[in-house]
This record gives C-alpha cells, structure tokens and sequence, in this order.
C-alpha cells in the first residue's frame, strides 16, 4: 500500500492542511518526509535531539540542508542533560520527544502529526508486548490513526516494510544518517530486530501484513468492549471509582477483571497487570476501585473564588459561574463571604434543612461512601461551617440572600 492509498483509505483529506513530520534524519522518517513533500499540504518537519549520542549534530545538519533545499520549515528541540533521569532513560526520553512533538504541533496549529513507525515496528512492538506483558489491549498500541494529547496521530507507513523504504531512498537518492546505536544487541529491541524477526520473516514472508491485521482487529474488538464498559455508569471520587454491585453481576469475573482493567486504563492512563496497586472494596451493594495509598485528612484552608485549588492531589475551583472545561463535583447556596475547603472531621455535624443537625458519618453511610474514602471527599465551609460535602451533603437551610456556588474538578493536577 502506497501513502497515497492510505490517506485515501481512511478518507483523510491532507490537501491544504498542515502536517508536522516526525523526523530524525534516519532513513524511515527521511523517506516519510519525501513523499510528503510531493503532496499539496503544508509540510514542517520537527526533530527532538535527545543529546544521549556526541554525533547528533550531523543529523541535525542534514535535516537543515535538505529543508532548506526543498524549503520546509524545520523546527528542532533538545533534551537538557539536567532533566535526564538516571534510569529509565528510555521511557523518559519517549516522554520528552512527545512532549516536544505535540507542543510544537499546537504551535503551528498542525492538522495532523505523522510518525514514520513502519511494518517491522508494528512486528517489533506486538513482540514487545508479548515478551513484558502479554496484555491483549497493548497490542493495538502502534495504530494507523490515534491521537496524542489531542493532536490527531498518523502512521501512514504500518502496511510498509523496512527493506521497502531503503528501496525507496535509493531510488529517489534520499539523504539519511544511521544511528550507530541501532546496529547493536543491547536493548531487547534490537536483538529482536536483528535476530528474531529476520528467521519468522523466513517462515512467513506475509509477517508485516498479519501483524497489522492483528493489531486492526484487536483495536476493533477493544473497541467493542470499550462501547460496552461506558454504558456502565462509573461513578468518579477523588481517589476512587465506584458502580453499583447490581451492574456487574452480568459479568463473570474474568469480565468484571478486564472492565476495572478498562477504567483504570480511561481513567488513570495506566496499563496493569490484574488491578496492579490497585485494590476493589464492597461498601452497602457499592463496589469501590481504590489505590494503595490511604487517603488522609487535610485540615480547612482559605481558598478563593475563581482560583484553582489542590486537594487530596487533585485540583478544584469553587465559582459562582457555570463553566465546561472541568467536571461538576455539586453546587450549593450559602451566604456570600470566606470560603475555606477541607476535609470533614469525624465529629462534624452537619445542618439539616429543618435545622437540626446530624452527624457527618450518618451523610457519608447514607450515601455508601466508605470510612477510608471520607476524608478526601472535599468540604467547603463558611465560617468554619461545612456547606457542601462532595458527593453527601450540600446546604439545605434556605438562604433568601444565598449566594450559588458550583464546585468543579479539573482532571489535570
């Protein structure tokens, strides 16, 4: 499949549109960007030098030679040495080069970020993913179309392999620099490439094509399944998730592992064996997704109309404006003046709409949330007085000269 077949395939209208390249001046992202070049679009080229070799200049100097000649923007970006960890140094470099990818492509206001992961990267990476974890849903990671951090992603090269791109740069005498770090053993990914994949190549010439066809179908079927675990409604706490014990019941426990594997997935980016570090409670029919960390009470403090604020590790805003880029917590009406926010102590009592007042660990059972939970459910009070409790308690007295207050989460720390 040429790139031209791709972008027809997906139906993916590139003409006019501005799209920024991933380039490090190796023979696949160098290939990428020729052929590219010959479309009607808006072409930027963008490099990440992660300074990990002394020879990166040259890669950066034949990048601005052959923008130059063929006049594409280039935009290159680097990694200070200070911020490089002192493992990990992969993971971290990954998370660098993103990083830079999609800030740039935010700036420049790109309509697509193109990679140039071809075939035997697809084969490489669903053997990855075999030998360190054997999760089905990692095996989709490397799709024809994604996005990252809300910039749209495309890999129009999956249906292409390596030996195919090397024919197209000779053929179209395509400058590049080989990374002298790729000929070696030392990382797991090399051997594979260098070893393993060349004798399965052997045994099945059509390797490239079923391992994109592995990775479409499981992408379909997680999909599927993803369309399902969202009819659910999952209930979003401070440090928990919660649904109804009824809601599971359809679901065997093979099932029920895979939906709470989903949500933690969708809700806290993290792909994990089992529950990994994280751990199911039943509360009063409520089935609660908790983390090992316990949470801990935090004493009142000031806080001020408008500004965001940090509780419990999480960022919320108390306004007396509607907004739609954070997620409702509640709303509550009380008299205009200081706001603090807190957790609710033990003891606290909370007033009653016929102003009695009852004790807060009657609101918090009334309403299932369990002991360990309490005290990063957020209160808010007036003059010491607690007015709202998240997902409990808001002020029932009624305020002829109230004030509305809408509490919001912001799902960024």
């Amino acid at each position: 499949m040429t790139i031209k077949t791709f972008f027809q395939t997906h139906q993916l209208v590139i003409t006019g549109k501005t799209l920024l390249v991933a380039v490090s001046a190796g023979p696949d992202s160098m290939a990428l960007l020729e052929m590219l070049r010959q479309f009607p679009a808006v072409v930027i080229a963008a490099h990440f030098d992660h300074q990990l070799r002394s020879d990166t200049k040259q890669e950066s100097q034949l990048l601005q030679a052959y923008c130059h000649q063929h006049q594409l923007r280039l935009i290159e970006g680097s990694w200070p040495k200070e911020k490089q960890p002192a493992s990990g140094i992969e993971a971290a470099a990954r998370s660098a080069r993103y990083d830079f990818l999609t800030r740039t492509a935010k700036q420049v206001g790109a309509d697509f970020l193109l990679t140039a992961h071809h075939g035997d990267d697809l084969i490489e990476n669903e053997l990855l993913k075999w030998l360190r974890s054997g999760l089905p849903y990692e095996m989709a990671s490397m799709q024809a179309i994604g996005q990252m951090q809300g910039i749209p992603l495309l890999r129009p090269l999956l249906a292409v392999s390596k030996a195919d791109l090397t024919r197209y740069n000779q053929k179209h005498h395509v400058p590049y620099v080989v990374d002298g770090t790729n000929l070696a053993d030392g990382t797991l990914r090399n051997r594979l490439r260098h070893h393993v994949v060349p004798q399965l190549k052997q045994e099945s010439p059509q390797l490239g094509t079923h391992a994109l066809i592995f990775s479409e179908q499981m992408q379909v079927m997680q999909d599927l399944l993803a369309k399902i675990w969202q009819q659910l409604p999952v209930v979003v706490l401070v440090n928990a998730l919660r649904i109804s014990a009824e809601q599971l019941v359809q679901f065997s426990p093979a099932e029920q592992q895979l939906f709470w594997q989903y949500q933690i997935w969708h809700h806290y980016h993290e792909r994990v064996q089992q529950l990994g570090k994280y751990r199911l409670l039943s509360y009063q029919g409520q089935i609660y997704l908790l983390g090992m960390q316990p949470a801990t009470m935090t004493a009142p403090f000031s806080i001020q109309l408008d500004v965001p604020f940090r509780f419990a590790e999480q960022r919320f805003m108390v306004t007396t404006q509607q907004r739609s880029d954070a997620q409702l917590v509640g709303t509550f009406v009380a008299p205009a003046g200081p706001l603090s926010a807190g957790s609710l102590a033990p003891n606290q009592r909370l007033l009653l709409k016929n102003g009695q007042h009852v004790r807060s660990k009657k609101k918090f059972a009334e309403h299932a949330i369990p002991a360990v939970l309490r005290p990063s459910c957020l209160a808010i009070f007036t003059t010491q007085q607690p007015v709202f409790v998240a997902h409990c308690y808001q002020n029932q007295v009624s305020l002829t000269a109230g004030v509305r207050y809408w509490v919001y989460h912001f799902k960024k720390v």
